[in-house]
């Protein structure tokens, strides 16, 4: 059987082109409306960073800086239209959906009193794991294939491994408690509205042109990822034996925790 053979590159060593007609706003910026949200995009996790936080939620609200790499990296993509700022967006998005798995197995072992299961590993040995697991798609995406399928399977499939454990723990751990089921309605009904766009954009490029469904996209991801981050900090809250309330401020946008004593 023959190796594989790479992917054909597109001009500028990109292995996909998005629907948006290139240098059609600027001479400077490739895809003027796809880089611009993604600037803004990035900016309103800086401010969503500086949020002030539960402090038991330790290092979960520093996933808004990871989500900023993403959509800076974003910016850089596509407003360049470079192998090197494709890397940019993608490798992030790799880290994050590893990251984020990593930190639902970890809610599931934590007990009362942050205390961990037997067969907890910790975050340390977690973080570890996401690091290598990252580091080796990368290389195979940059080194073996340059395949944009690559990318996208390993991120769809850990993105389908967080339902079974979501699920379970908002079953389990909290009894179907109407505010992590509200934290997930959001996320789902925002994020997967907006990867429908996303599709159509794709799927119907010459028919959907004028309407920017990306650059629309990169707007509800963004507003979708916000309760993401509130339900696992919640989730790992309600799995130590605290006692979290959650009261949506600005439509969930907000500062919305408030932390009591179990």
């Amino acid at each position: 059987m023959a190796p594989p053979q790479p992917a054909p590159l597109l001009p500028h060593g990109v292995t996909i082109d998005w629907c948006e007609d290139n240098y059609a706003v600027q001479t400077w910026v490739a895809e003027f409306w796809n880089t611009w949200t993604s600037v803004l995009c990035a900016a309103v996790f800086l401010v969503w960073l500086c949020q002030p936080s539960p402090p038991a939620a330790g290092a979960l609200p520093w996933l808004h800086l990871l989500f900023f790499c993403i959509f800076a990296g974003s910016a850089a993509f596509h407003g360049t239209l470079t192998w090197a700022g494709q890397l940019l967006d993608e490798v992030p998005i790799m880290a994050f959906v590893g990251f984020s798995l990593a930190v639902c197995v970890d809610n599931l072992s934590l007990q009362s009193g942050f205390k961990r299961s037997w067969w907890g590993l910790g975050p340390r040995v977690l973080a570890a794991a996401c690091v290598i697991e990252t580091a080796a798609l990368t290389i195979l995406y940059t080194l073996h294939t340059k395949a944009y399928s690559v990318f996208l399977t390993g991120v769809v499939v850990q993105a389908i491994l967080h339902w079974p454990l979501i699920i379970y723990f908002i079953w389990r751990r909290t009894q179907w408690d109407r505010a992590a089921l509200g934290m997930l309605a959001m996320h789902v009904g925002i994020g997967y509205s907006g990867a429908g766009l996303w599709l159509l954009d794709s799927t119907f490029c010459s028919q959907l042109k004028a309407l920017n469904l990306h650059a629309v996209w990169h707007i509800t991801s963004t507003l979708a990822l916000k309760p993401w981050v509130d339900l696992l900090v919640y989730c790992r809250l309600r799995a130590a034996g605290e006692e979290p309330h959650y009261r949506m401020r600005a439509w969930g946008l907000g500062p919305s925790f408030h932390v009591s004593a179990a």
